[in-house]
């Protein structure tokens, strides 16, 4: 049996009876707007993941750089005892501390600056004939766009008569 049309702009009540399963407006609306939440949370945790990341990398990088930079001092420190203040381009050699100015990195590393600050440690040891006196090395690395230090390592480099 047929179904009578329904007039022009008017749904027909047989075709859509008021008890079937389907979404109302609403209830599309509503779920979209949770849909949308949700989006936006995972997109922000998303992009906060990625800033740390980034992050993460500049450390990473920074500190190998701070790493290299002690282990040429430790190495000129090898040859001889004067050879570390010797070697370092520092602003004044009148007395410790002695610092190499803050200076962009060349190479891979444009966007690092590095300083290198060289001081007496306060005691000196006796060993063998002499005295085994010690140098305080702090290596910075700066980030270009930063104020602050990225990575900050100190060492003890003993210099043996």
């Amino acid at each position: 049996m047929a179904t009578p049309a329904a007039p022009i702009g008017q749904v027909s009540r047989a075709r859509y009876p008021a008890t079937s399963p389907g979404f109302t407006l609403i209830e599309i609306l509503v779920a979209l707007s949770i849909l949308a939440m949700v989006v936006i949370a995972m997109t922000r945790a998303f992009d906060a993941g990625l800033r740390w990341t980034g992050r993460n990398s500049d450390r990473t990088a920074a500190t190998n750089l701070a790493l290299q930079r002690l282990e040429q001092i430790r190495s000129w420190v090898e040859g001889s005892p004067d050879q570390l203040v010797r070697s370092l381009r520092f602003a004044s050699l009148d007395a410790p501390p002695w610092q190499e100015p803050r200076a962009r990195l060349s190479g891979d590393f444009p966007r690092f600056e590095r300083e290198t600050i060289v001081d007496d440690a306060a005691e000196r040891f006796p060993y063998g004939q002499g005295w085994l006196s010690a140098r305080v090395v702090t290596v910075r690395i700066y980030a270009v766009s930063g104020p602050g230090a990225i990575a900050e390592l100190t060492t003890v480099v003993a210099e043996y008569p």
